[in-house]
């Protein structure tokens, strides 16, 4: 076994310490990211629900718009983890939704209905292509994965769901409005669990680095309770299988019979 003290433990834990640190500045430089992505759209959500639109051309400007916005945030988050495995995912994200902005922007005499389909397959694509991005992130042992995978689940079952079902002649605008509402409102929520998720992690690692980690301490804490139990255990099962001291010769010794005396024929 090597010598904890050695020079070359020493270098070994020194740059464990800086790969660790490494990490947990990568997540404290991109958490923000994701909260900026579930801000926006948890205020898409709120205005939808609270103000379903009347007008289909501000409507189509209101989803153009957001998707833009989003493909700027999602192509930042790219940037933010190029150096990991994964990260063309992102980009990918970003193209769905500069696509889908370009459909809904620019569609001549869209409608209601073909601005419904055209936002269910938006969501379809866009939740695809994060379940591919949690599958990338997860093989490279990224934190975040989880998240990444719930976002994707959520948004691909919504939009086949909806897509499936189908609206008919009941895709009114105020529809359309609440319905995309709820949906925004659930999934930047997701994103901004994610985001402060990160963060709490990257908190986490600094402490433990600095040793002030409470969840380092709980862990301390049992396994010394755990190493006292045991001895505990380990001293009650010797002393129970111990034999005593004296053994045999612990009972009192028998007084001796007048009869066995040397000088019982003096006597007599």
């Amino acid at each position: 076994m090597a010598d904890p003290t050695s020079p070359s433990s020493t270098t070994d834990s020194t740059t464990g310490d800086k790969i660790v640190s490494s990490v947990s500045m990568a997540l404290r430089a991109v958490w923000w990211l994701p909260l900026l992505r579930g801000l926006a759209l948890v205020l898409l959500g709120v205005f939808l629900m609270i103000e379903p639109l009347a007008v289909l051309a501000t409507l189509v400007w209101v989803f153009g718009v957001f998707l833009l916005v989003d493909a700027v945030l999602v192509a930042a988050q790219a940037i933010a983890n190029r150096q990991q495995e994964g990260w063309k995912w992102w980009l990918i994200q970003g193209l769905v939704d500069i696509v889908f902005a370009g459909f809904i922007l620019l569609w001549p005499g869209i409608t209601t209905v073909v601005l419904l389909y055209i936002l269910l397959m938006w969501t379809i694509a866009l939740g695809i292509t994060a379940i591919i991005a949690a599958a990338a992130l997860a093989r490279n042992k990224d934190l975040g994965w989880p998240w990444a995978l719930s976002f994707g689940l959520l948004t691909t079952l919504f939009g086949a769901t909806l897509l499936i079902r189908g609206f008919g002649n009941v895709a009114t605008l105020s529809v359309l409005a609440i319905v995309f509402g709820v949906y925004a409102f659930i999934a930047g929520s997701v994103q901004i669990v994610s985001a402060f998720s990160v963060r709490a992690v990257a908190r986490d690692i600094d402490e433990a680095l600095t040793g002030q980690s409470a969840v380092l301490q709980a862990i301390q804490e049992r396994q010394a309770h755990s190493r006292a139990q045991a001895a505990t255990s380990s001293d009650s099962a010797e002393d129970s299988t111990t034999p005593g001291i004296h053994g045999a010769s612990d009972a009192p010794p028998a007084t001796p019979s007048i009869t066995d005396s040397p000088n019982r024929n003096t006597q007599r």
